[in-house]
């Protein structure tokens, strides 16, 4: 999602889970496919990426207000106001600026977010794909799934040793483990790091720095 709003208080909601990435490009007559978009979908404010939506803010064609939620998919950071934009928690909507919502692929001038991990995701196989970032290993301090078929982004912001992985189950089914490096990182890193994971149909993962030729659009968080 990109624009004034790229279509990204604690909240005590039962915690969600699912795919998280940005929009995925547009058909040659201008067309959303909903089977290729993430279950949550990036939202940016003016300053860059602010958090999360359901998909369900693009598809459903209601002219409605949708929650806006941090990483975690529970703490709710704001929402989307029709006519309004993304409005922060504890700000007014009625004193917020009316600003164009605009739904589509993020913006090039979205850059990734120094320190962060980017992945770029195409899962290829016919199972559901986990990846997970931790400093110490099996303590999953960040997770993302892909759904079988799908292509998605993942952002990991943390400490700059972490541990990029493909776990070999859900973090929330307990005892979940390595299957595969994705990426090590690098004592005192500050540079943002982009790289591509695809998920072949045997399960297995190839993966490289920047972005790969079967990514269209960009991509950030």
């Amino acid at each position: 999602m990109a624009a004034s709003l790229a279509l990204a208080a604690c909240s005590f909601a039962p915690a969600r889970t699912g795919s998280k990435g940005t929009m995925p490009p547009s058909g040659p007559n201008g067309e959303l496919d909903p089977s290729a978009m993430p279950d949550f979908i990036a939202v940016a404010g003016d300053t860059g990426p602010v958090g999360w939506v359901e998909k369900a803010a693009v598809t459903d064609p209601a002219d409605k207000t949708w929650p806006v939620y941090a990483d975690d998919l529970t703490t709710l950071v704001g929402r989307l106001v029709p006519g309004k934009g993304f409005v922060p928690v504890g700000v007014d909507p009625e004193t917020a600026p009316k600003i164009p919502v605009e739904v589509g692929a993020a913006s090039p001038a979205a850059l990734v977010t120094p320190g962060s991990v980017l992945l770029m995701v195409r899962n290829r196989s016919a199972q559901i794909v986990w990846i997970g970032v931790s400093s110490t290993a099996p303590e999953w301090m960040g997770s993302a799934g892909f759904d079988p078929g799908s292509m998605g982004t993942a952002c990991f912001a943390g400490a700059a040793d972490d541990r990029v992985v493909v776990l070999d189950r859900s973090p929330t089914d307990g005892g979940a483990l390595e299957r595969q490096a994705i990426y090590q990182g690098e004592p005192n890193r500050t540079q943002p790091v982009s790289r591509w994971v695809d998920i072949l149909p045997t399960g297995l993962a190839q993966s490289g720095d920047g972005a790969p030729p079967w990514w269209q659009g960009d991509a950030w968080c």
